[in-house]
């Protein structure tokens, strides 16, 4: 008997050297994302992204904030290409003439909501410029009044905003612009407990309440039966 309510102690110490019995400090969940080879004409009116992320699964914890980050390689080229295997293959570069300009524009949102918009980026494509270009973008979602549409089992939209505008008077150009975009929405959350350490203490103190009822139902039987062996030991006298 000392032996298991040894071990039943030792189990409980256990649990508690864990520290697992309360949420440990705050976690993060990385998704990655992908938008490859994309293309649109150029220039083009201000239009809505939608990519479709996993939710933050609530049986994980308690959702904190979430990040969003993004990196655009945008190339404007001398073709179109519409209709073109994705990815598409490589097209020159188009060096826009002095003087002309042609800038893509971006800005990330929060999901169906594109008055809250989030933070962006300009990418200007101009004689002797850079291109294709790099654009990066980060946004942080914190609002408690959002962050509940991050949360669930399935998907939501996440959305950005683009377009490209031109001082070029010629409309006759046959110009596209091909986005290859990767990112990251990383999850930052307070984790749940750990169900394994809930269901150790139950163990524990099922097994010591157990102990000590086996022992009181016991101790009356193990007293008659001492007596009735002192009863049948035979007399030295």
């Amino acid at each position: 008997m000392k032996a298991q309510y040894a071990a039943a102690v030792a189990g409980i110490a256990a649990w508690l050297g864990t520290g697992a019995q309360c949420p440990a400090g705050a976690a993060t969940l990385v998704v990655d994302f992908a938008n490859p080879g994309f293309q649109t004409p150029a220039p083009y009116p201000p239009f809505v992204h939608v990519i479709p992320i996993p939710q933050f699964n609530p049986v994980l914890g308690d959702l904190i904030s979430v990040d969003y980050d993004a990196d655009f390689y945008a190339s404007l080229t001398g073709f179109t290409g519409f209709g073109m295997p994705n990815p598409l293959p490589p097209a020159s570069p188009f060096d826009p003439p002095a003087g002309i300009t042609y800038t893509f524009a971006f800005t990330d949102y929060f999901a169906g909501d594109p008055l809250h918009l989030g933070t962006g980026g300009t990418v200007v494509f101009e004689d002797g410029g850079s291109n294709p270009a790099h654009l990066i973008i980060h946004n942080a979602f914190t609002d408690p009044a959002y962050l509940p549409a991050f949360v669930g089992i399935g998907t939501f939209e996440f959305d950005g905003l683009s377009s490209v505008t031109t001082n070029d008077a010629d409309t006759t150009r046959d110009l596209a612009l091909q986005i290859n975009a990767t990112g990251t929405i990383t999850f930052n959350y307070t984790p749940a407990p750990e169900p394994t350490s809930a269901a150790l203490l139950g163990t524990t103190l099922l097994a010591l309440a157990g102990f000590g009822r086996r022992r009181r139902r016991r101790s009356p039987t193990r007293r008659s039966a001492a007596a009735n062996a002192d009863a049948r030991r035979p007399s030295c006298r």
